[in-house]
C-alpha cells in the first residue's frame, strides 16, 4: 500500500526489512527505479515434501509441520466450511467441486457436533487411535517392514523410519496433554464449557485422560482400507501418482453426482432447519453459540489457548512414532509460528545502510550513487548493487509504458466527456472504453454506445462536482486497441489526469 502511494505521488521510498541474521535495503525513485511491487521475492526452497510430511517424517521438524497442518483442518477450516453454508442463504451449485467439498465438510461437523465436554474427551480419544494407531498400521500394511524396492534394497532405510504403533497410555504426560489439548479445543470450537477452572494444569490434564479411558471400548478395531492403502503407494510411486488421481478425480465425479441426486433432501434434513434457526436468533448472542461455530486462527502469542499445547503434543506422539527425538514446547512454539527472532545486530547493520541512502536522496546524488543491499551476517555476507531501471510494458505497437507513468490531458472544466474520449484517442491512438471516478463509474462504452445516457455532454464542473479551485483529476480509464476487431481491454494503461485549464 504504502508503494502504490509512493508511486502515486511521485516521492522517494527507501525499503528495509530483516529476518534473523538477513536483511535487505531497495532505494525507490520516480522515474529512476522499479517499485517495491515490482518484483517479487524468490522462493525460500525450505518445502517439506508431501510424502516426508504425510508418512516418512525423517526429523522432528516434520511432526511439528504435520501437526500445524492438522490443527488447522481439524478446528478452522470445517468449521468455517459449517458457518459458510449456514449463514449463506444461496442454494449450493452441486456441480461445483469446491462448493461440494465445503458442503461434505458441513454435514460431517453436524453429524459428529458434541454437545458436552464429555463428547469432546470421546473425539480426542478416537483421533489419538486414528493418527497412532490405525493410520501406521495402514502404512505398515501397505508397505511392510520386508518390503524391497524396486532396485532389491531394503524400503525402510534412512532416511526413511520404520514406525511403531503408539499405544495410549493415560498416565504418560503427553498423551495426555494431546487429549487435554484436542478435547479443549473442540470445546472451544463448538462453545461448550470447560468443566475444569486450570484445564491447563498438569492435575486437570491428568484427570481428562483418565476420564478418556472409559471410551476405549468405542475405539474401532483394525481393518485394511484398500483405498487408502493404494492412495499411500500412489503418492510414494510417482509412476502411478497420475493414474492415482485420475482414479480419484472420476471418484470425486461420481460422489458429486452422489450427492447431488439426494441433494434436496440433505438440505431438508440437516440444514435447512439450522438455517432457519441461524435466521430466527441472528441477534441473540448466546444462541448463536449454539448454532455456529468458532473456527480457531492459528495464535502463537496467546499460551491459554490450547494452540501450542496441541501441537506440541500432537507433534511429539508422531515423533515417538518414528522414534525421533522429543521436542520442547518453547521450540515447538518457534517452529510452528515460524518465529524467527530479531536480532539487533541485523537491524543496526540494516538501518546504517538505509541511512547512507537517506543522505544521498536528499544530497540528490545521480542513480549510479545509489544501493540496493542484501545482507547476510550468517556467512557473511554483503551484495550491493545499483537499483534497475523500471520494467517497460508494451501496451501497443510503438508505445511502450513503466509503472511510473501518467497521461497528462489539458481540457478547460466547461469541457466534457466526450471531448475527453476524443483528446485521448488523438493523443494515445486508443479507444477510452469505461471511465471511473473515485472508485464509481461514469462512462461505461458497452452500456452508452446503445442507450445513451447523457453524461458524455455533461461539462466536467457539473459532472464532477468541482470545487471551484480545484486544478486537476485523477480518472481510471480503461482502453482498448483501435486496430484490435475484438476490441480486447489493453493491460498495463496508466492513470488519466485531467488538468483544468482557464
Amino acid at each position: 500500500y504504502i508503494d502504490g502511494q509512493c508511486v502515486k505521488a511521485r516521492v522517494p521510498m527507501i525499503d528495509s526489512g530483516t529476518l534473523g541474521p538477513k536483511g535487505h535495503i531497495q532505494v525507490v525513485l520516480p522515474d529512476q527505479t522499479d517499485s517495491y511491487g515490482s518484483t517479487n521475492d524468490a522462493e525460500d526452497g525450505n518445502e517439506i515434501p508431501h510424502c516426508t510430511l504425510k508418512m516418512f517424517p525423517e526429523q522432528t521438524l516434520h511432526c511439528v509441520e504435520w501437526a500445524r497442518d492438522l490443527f488447522s483442518q481439524l478446528f478452522n477450516q470445517s468449521a468455517k466450511s459449517y458457518n459458510k453454508i449456514i449463514e449463506d442463504e444461496q442454494l449450493i451449485d452441486i456441480g461445483d467441486s469446491e462448493q461440494m467439498k465445503i458442503l461434505k465438510e458441513a454435514l460431517s461437523l453436524i453429524e459428529d457436533r458434541p454437545t458436552d465436554f464429555k463428547a469432546c474427551l470421546r473425539w480426542a480419544r478416537l483421533k489419538f487411535n486414528q493418527y497412532f494407531v490405525i493410520d501406521i498400521k495402514q502404512l505398515l500394511h501397505a508397505y511392510p517392514l520386508d518390503h524391497k524396492t524396486k532396485e532389491g534394497k531394503p524400503f525402510w532405510s534412512l532416511p526413511k523410519r520404520a514406525p511403531e504403533v503408539l499405544k495410549f497410555n493415560p498416565e504418560d504426560e503427553l498423551h495426555a496433554r494431546l487429549i487435554a489439548a484436542a478435547a479443549c479445543l473442540r470445546a472451544t470450537v463448538f462453545n461448550i464449557e470447560i468443566p475444569f477452572k486450570a484445564p491447563r494444569e498438569l492435575e486437570s490434564i491428568m484427570k481428562m485422560a483418565m476420564q478418556a479411558v472409559e471410551f476405549d471400548d468405542e475405539v474401532p478395531a483394525f481393518n485394511i482400507d484398500h483405498s487408502k492403502v493404494e492412495q499411500m503407494r500412489a503418492e510414494v510411486d510417482e509412476s502411478k501418482e497420475d493414474q492415482e488421481e485420475s482414479k480419484q478425480e472420476e471418484e470425486d465425479i461420481e460422489e458429486t453426482i452422489d450427492t447431488g441426486e439426494d441433494y434436496e433432501e440433505i438440505l431438508d434434513y440437516a440444514i435447512r432447519p439450522i438455517r432457519e434457526a441461524y435466521q430466527s436468533n441472528k441477534d441473540d448472542a448466546d444462541a448463536l453459540k449454539t448454532i455456529l461455530t468458532a473456527p480457531q486462527e492459528f495464535e502463537k502469542d496467546d499460551d491459554q489457548n490450547y494452540h501450542v499445547d496441541f501441537i506440541y503434543a500432537l507433534a511429539n506422539c508422531r515423533a515417538e512414532n518414528y522414534s525421533l527425538d522429543h521436542m520442547d514446547w518453547l521450540t515447538t512454539k518457534l517452529k510452528a509460528g515460524r518465529i524467527i527472532p530479531a536480532l539487533a545486530t541485523t537491524t543496526a547493520a540494516i538501518a546504517g545502510l538505509q541511512t547512507l541512502e537517506i543522505v544521498k536522496i536528499l544530497k540528490q546524488c545521480k542513480l549510479e550513487d545509489m544501493r540496493n543491499n542484501n545482507l547476510n551476517l550468517a556467512v557473511p555476507s554483503l551484495m550491493a548493487f545499483e537499483p534497475g531501471p523500471p520494467e517497460k510494458v508494451k501496451i501497443k505497437e510503438g508505445l511502450e509504458l513503466n509503472i511510473w507513468d501518467t497521461w497528462k490531458v489539458h481540457l478547460p472544466k466547461k469541457a466534457n466527456l466526450k471531448a475527453l474520449i476524443k483528446k485521448l484517442l488523438k493523443k494515445y491512438g486508443l479507444n477510452a472504453m469505461d471511465i471511473i471516478v473515485n472508485g464509481l463509474p461514469v462512462y461505461i462504452h458497452a452500456l452508452d454506445s446503445k442507450v445513451p445516457s447523457g453524461k458524455t455532454e455533461k461539462p466536467f464542473h457539473d459532472l464532477f462536482n468541482l470545487s471551484e479551485g480545484q486544478t486537476e483529476l485523477e480518472v481510471t480509464v480503461t482502453f482498448s486497441d483501435p486496430d484490435d476487431k475484438e476490441g480486447k481491454i489493453l493491460n498495463g494503461t496508466p492513470p488519466v489526469v485531467i488538468i483544468f485549464k482557464e
